[in-house]
């Protein structure tokens, strides 16, 4: 089986702290922080710095994404921290990998920086019976793997299995450290599993370390097939409330509902309101210009009045008595 913890603190005179001192300090500070964030953390994730200068620690802490939420998460954790305290004691790089999470801290700033150089490989004794057919499938299997950790996965994990006839399954794993972009998962990956042919070609099992990424494969399971199918599937859509009246989101998810609401909204708003000043002003105007025919049909019929009372004083002057 594979090694169950992996230690790598390479020593150098440039990049030990000899006697402790800040940089020391600042790192059992910010391991003791990362252990018990990442362990909290729903992605089983965290990465800090601490101190200032020369002296800041920078780190990270990471669960397999099939064990975050169980006890082997802080138990991998607790005990990469306290190797990493033991076997490297004075180091300004190192990193511990587990078969359930990896702990990594340096003096120089490594977060989103692909590193895959090799920690360590390891093979099974064991042979294949059919070798051609083998690496055929197995190859397949971890091309799917690759992508899927690299660009599908949230947590940046995959694993899978595949059927090699007439009964041996095969099962793989492939996991980058949450830091990365797709893209250098992706690289770390290919570059990994390019190691297989040189590492185990033909063997039953085998497994490509570094410190950015790393593979694994075997005729046995050895995850948690469960614990897996939700970390692999990217997080359902949210659908927002709008109960705080505020959009905070992009155009591309939920924000373009917002924006159409307010479009239609605003432009009714403005008709209605026109609607209710224009309106009033018609029912003036209409009233005051039927007011005013009144007032000259009214004034016509005083003339036409006028005029049959001059016509009949007139009339009664031509009368036959008043000549």
């Amino acid at each position: 089986m594979a090694n169950a913890s992996i230690t790598d603190c390479p020593s150098n005179t440039n990049s030990t702290d000899v006697g402790g001192g800040a940089f020391q300090a600042n790192l059992r500070a910010l391991l003791s922080s990362l252990s018990a964030t990442a362990a909290a953390s729903p992605s089983g994730f965290a990465d800090n710095a601490t101190g200032g200068g020369p002296d800041r620690a920078y780190g990270l802490a990471q669960c397999r994404a099939d064990v975050v939420g169980s006890s082997n998460c802080p138990g991998c954790l607790y005990d990469s921290v306290r190797d990493a305290a033991n076997v490297c004691a004075g180091q300004r790089s190192a990193v511990v990998i587990s078969d359930y999470c990896l702990v990594r801290y340096s003096n120089a700033s490594f977060a989103g920086a692909a590193d895959d150089r090799t920690v360590r490989l390891w093979w099974s004794p064991e042979s294949t019976a059919q070798p051609e057919r083998f690496n055929l499938t197995l190859g397949a299997l971890m091309r799917n793997l690759t992508g899927t950790a690299a660009h599908a996965s949230p947590l940046m994990f995959a694993v899978g299995e595949a059927d090699l006839p007439p009964s041996t399954k095969i099962y793989g794993m492939a996991q980058c450290t949450r830091d990365l972009a797709g893209g250098d998962c992706d690289r770390c990956l290919v570059t990994a599993v390019s190691n297989i042919p040189t590492c185990c070609d033909g063997r039953q099992g085998g497994q490509v370390i570094t410190r950015s990424c790393s593979i694994r494969y075997e005729v046995y399971p050895f995850f948690d097939t469960q614990a897996a199918k939700p970390a692999m599937s990217p997080a359902p859509a949210t659908t927002p409330s709008g109960v705080n009246g505020s959009d905070h989101t992009g155009q591309a998810s939920t924000g373009n509902n917002h924006t159409v609401s307010k479009a239609v909204i605003i432009p009714v708003t403005v008709a209605i309101a026109s609607l209710l000043v224009v309106i009033p002003l018609l029912v003036s105007l209409y009233l005051c210009k039927r007011s005013r025919k009144r007032q000259i049909i009214h004034h016509g019929d005083e003339d036409e009045m006028r005029s049959s009372e001059s016509l009949l004083y007139d009339l009664s002057r031509a009368a036959p008595g008043n000549f």
